[in-house]
């Protein structure tokens, strides 16, 4: 790194050099190494973790994230500057001096760009259309959703919290920082002179990278296939309002999370004679657990029975929605005695990954149902949008 930044750092620090840069070789680091080797050990942790950020930053990954978000953000002559200089440790340390804004931020995407590929990133393609909720409320379902997720799983993960930034390109970063099992570490005292045993709660990071654009979902994180699809449908339900089936299972006919959406009211057209249609049964696996939770709705307390008995048992454990697989579900729709038998009603039982017994219906109740199966995303052909 040029001397004249080095001085223009040490001098924003309150470093007072005892040397004059202008004589000094760029090329000579004793004097330096010296200065180094003699600042107090506050300053000196301070200045080698910047010091170890601006050699990270100086690579084509760091410089490219460098100069891509100082365009984005307008500044023409921050650009122009950076050009001139052959040093990427150069390009980074200015960048560091003249936008701290940009600084930060090219930091965090660089950080994103490396891991692509790595052994823990998982890219799913071809996502349906979706918008991405960014708002505080939804965030903080998504913290809420992983932290579920992590304290049935493993036993840590009770504190979840999630950052969100936006790039240039439109595209979406959520970093969630889960605390970790507690360990113990032997480090140098404050004093510097000693060593002494440390126990302390780490955290670990989740990544996720959402693309409305290219309909991407990008997910960083231990576990392999199967913690992926449950992350997967997490981020789809609290974050993209998206029902994202597994991907790994080619036979999977239906998409039963449509079913646990608060919302959805199972919209029919009246010249169907539909006079209601209500959850019957449903079977309902939690992510993390191997327990299944069966619900029976009282049918004559109304077709929102089922919505009633899911908030009772959420409100009395805490699992959120989001976490939760319909493996099973038996659909009761109730003909409104018009244009049907008075009373008639037709049951369709739904298990994943493709079971139905819609064959076994004549005809007419065939061809009724399976429109609607269709319609409401049930199919996995058609695209489902929910609400955590």
């Amino acid at each position: 790194m040029s001397n004249h930044l080095w001085a223009e750092l040490l001098e924003s620090m309150g470093v007072h050099v005892g040397f004059d840069w202008r004589e000094m070789r760029e090329t000579k680091i004793e004097p330096l190494y010296e200065l180094w080797q003699s600042l107090e050990p506050p300053l000196h942790r301070k200045l080698e973790l910047l010091m170890q950020d601006i050699h990270v930053m100086a690579d084509s990954i760091g410089t490219q994230a460098i100069f891509e978000e100082s365009r984005a953000k307008g500044l023409d002559r921050l650009v122009d500057e950076l050009s001139e200089f052959e040093s990427r440790h150069d390009v980074a340390m200015w960048t560091r001096l003249r936008a701290k804004s940009v600084w930060s931020a090219a930091l965090r995407f660089a950080k994103a760009d490396r891991k692509i590929g790595t052994r823990f990133w998982n890219r799913r393609n071809n996502l349906p259309e979706f918008e991405v909720d960014c708002s505080k409320e939804a965030i903080e379902r998504l913290s809420e959703a992983l932290t579920s997720l992590h304290m049935a799983e493993e036993g840590r993960g009770r504190l979840c919290v999630t950052d969100h930034f936006e790039r240039s390109d439109g595209s979406h970063y959520f970093n969630s920082y889960l605390d970790d099992w507690r360990d113990s570490y032997v480090k140098v005292a404050d004093d510097g002179r000693q060593f002494e045993r440390a126990f302390e709660s780490k955290a670990f990071e989740l990544m996720f990278h959402v693309d409305p654009k290219l309909r991407t979902l990008d997910i960083d994180a231990r576990g392999g296939r199967r913690r992926h699809n449950a992350l997967q449908a997490i981020i789809g339900r609290c974050i993209l309002h998206t029902e994202l089936p597994p991907e790994d299972d080619g036979n999977q006919v239906f998409a039963l999370g449509v079913l646990l959406n608060p919302k959805f009211r199972f919209p029919t057209d009246p010249a169907d004679g539909i006079k209601s249609v209500r959850v019957r049964q449903a079977r309902i696996r939690v992510h993390g657990c191997f327990d299944r939770m069966t619900f029976d709705p009282d049918r004559f307390k109304g077709p929102r029975r089922f919505d009633y008995n899911l908030d009772t048992y959420i409100e009395s454990t805490g699992l959120p929605r989001s976490n939760m697989d319909v493996e099973r579900a038996v659909l009761d729709f109730e003909l409104d005695g018009n244009d049907h038998p008075a009373g008639e009603r037709i049951l369709v039982a739904l298990s994943t990954p493709n079971s139905s017994n819609t064959k076994n219906l004549d005809h007419v109740q065939r061809e009724l149902t399976e429109k609607y199966l269709r319609q409401w995303g049930i199919d996995r052909g058609i695209d489902t949008r929910i609400s955590a």
